[in-house]
């Protein structure tokens, strides 16, 4: 799969900037049950994918007639990578893209978290996720100890210089966390969900930190609070209402 997102990256210089189109969205959903779920769409438009298949293979055949790409050919090419161990892959076919949508072991929570940290995970860089930090915990409160950094990846860093140039809608890449619970803080660019979904669109390529706290028992203990008030509640109504018959009696 490497291979062929250095090749993408790279071919983004030239396509993007000819109006093609290039999608990435990585999608992460943390349970109450502590569980860690990553899912990666990587898509291109058929104009993209045409463009690579044309530069991989030519686009005559050998009496120089342009050779038409079906559906079949594109994926074929999606396709022809081999899937690295525990991750699973299955086709990803929407709004005018294709492509492909992979999803990774679930990992633990608290495998992936600590009471400190000496640096940020950067989402962009090889580093293991199974081998780093990408969580504060404290208590039942997680912190992220995310980064996006596109200058540390070998991919992305020769694009930089070029973003500029890129057409308005060539491309789209965003972090989608969805949490358990709402978030205590957090700097997303857009909330949904009732706080618990957050979208940071990382399309312009810049450097930030990914910003969010939250308590994995925030829902039950607002559960326990809200029957804690009910109860105290119906208490005093019974209280109020014992005390009520009693003086009807006298």
């Amino acid at each position: 799969m490497k291979n062929k997102i250095k090749l993408i990256l790279f071919l983004i210089i030239l396509f993007i900037i000819s109006g093609c189109s290039f999608k990435y969205e990585t999608d992460i959903e943390i349970t109450k049950d502590k569980e860690f779920n990553l899912v990666i769409i990587d898509a291109m438009d058929d104009e993209m994918i045409d463009e690579i298949i044309n530069m991989y293979y030519g686009s005559e055949d050998k009496d120089g007639n342009k050779i038409e790409i079906t559906d079949t050919d594109r994926w074929a090419y999606l396709e022809s990578d081999e899937v690295e161990e525990g991750i699973t892959r299955e086709r990803y076919e929407e709004d005018g893209y294709k492509g492909e949508k992979y999803t990774y072991a679930t990992l633990s929570l608290d495998t992936i978290s600590s009471t400190s940290a000496s640096e940020k995970y950067d989402i962009y860089s090889d580093t293991d996720m199974k081998e780093s930090v990408l969580f504060i915990k404290d208590g039942n409160k997680y912190t992220s100890n995310i980064t996006a950094n596109p200058s540390s990846s070998e991919y992305l860093s020769p694009v930089l210089e070029y973003k500029d140039s890129f057409k308005e809608d060539s491309l789209s890449i965003k972090l989608v966390i969805n949490l358990p619970s709402k978030a205590l803080s957090n700097n997303a660019d857009e909330v949904t969900n009732r706080g618990k979904t957050l979208i940071w669109n990382l399309t312009d390529l810049e450097e930030r930190d990914i910003e969010f706290t939250f308590d994995i028992n925030a829902d039950e203990n607002l559960i326990i609070y809200v029957i804690s008030i009910l109860t105290l509640i119906l208490l005093i109504i019974y209280f109020f209402y014992n005390k009520h018959q009693k003086d009807l009696k006298r």
